[in-house]
């Protein structure tokens, strides 16, 4: 097995089509923006894991929050629009009087579905076997980025790199605000356990030959220490 870990300065790209299936695990959320059939741009399928609470009713629009929880699995779905330009994150623009996000125009999140940990592997490997080289790639985000931005960026890379294997991103209790960089540091120390015990469950059983680390900005300091213990 080919493991090899990248440090993201600037983030980049995106994946493929796909669907979700099974709704199981924890709460019963399966919050959703689908659009109407037969859309005129590409819906990308992202594998996550991450250890953020589910978010509260108070939280609008959001599937997981920012405070500390146990690790969760499961799949996402990403608009990305015909027009889509290499390396950008396209969203509503108010220059552009744009005050609502269209998958036709935007990179939107447009829902997800919980996995138990068992079935998530089993599709995880699924996703694997069928790519050449048997590949993936494991995304950890930075600082200021919410569950929703995260998976956004994934299918982001995903798709513009043209990536056939499975696209997994692992979603640490960030607060998704400029002013919350003191909680970051401290739950990016927090993560490390949780990220460390993904790392090994994601190489025993994703049956991947050829496996892609990449983290961004504070992101960098839990891939390195967790990458660190399991190859010493």
């Amino acid at each position: 097995m080919k493991l090899t870990y990248c440090c993201l300065v600037f983030a980049i790209s995106m994946l493929f089509g796909g669907c979700i299936e099974r709704n199981q695990g924890p709460p019963s959320i399966n919050w959703t923006n689908a659009p109407p059939s037969a859309p005129t741009y590409a819906v990308v399928r992202v594998f996550y894991a991450t250890d953020r609470s589910v978010a509260s009713r108070s939280e609008a629009g959001k599937v997981y929050g920012c405070d500390r929880g146990v690790v969760t699995y499961g799949t996402c779905q990403v608009s990305i629009p015909r027009d889509h330009q290499m390396g950008e994150l396209e969203g509503p623009a108010i220059w552009k009087l744009e005050f609502h996000q269209d998958p036709e125009k935007h990179v939107v999140f447009l829902g997800c579905s919980f996995e138990a940990k068992e079935p998530f592997f089993s599709q995880v490997a699924a996703r694997v076997s069928d790519s050449q080289g048997k590949k993936a790639f494991v995304f950890v985000h930075g600082y200021n980025v919410t569950f929703e931005d995260a998976a956004r960026r994934t299918a982001q890379i995903s798709y513009d790199l043209g990536f056939d294997g499975a696209a997994v991103f692992y979603s640490w209790p960030s607060q998704g605000t400029v002013t919350g960089y003191p909680i970051d540091e401290s739950n990016i120390e927090w993560t490390q356990t949780n990220l460390k015990t993904f790392l090994a469950d994601f190489l025993k059983h994703s049956d991947a030959q050829n496996i892609y680390l990449i983290a961004h900005s504070m992101g960098n300091r839990t891939l390195t220490r967790a990458f660190a213990t399991l190859i010493t």
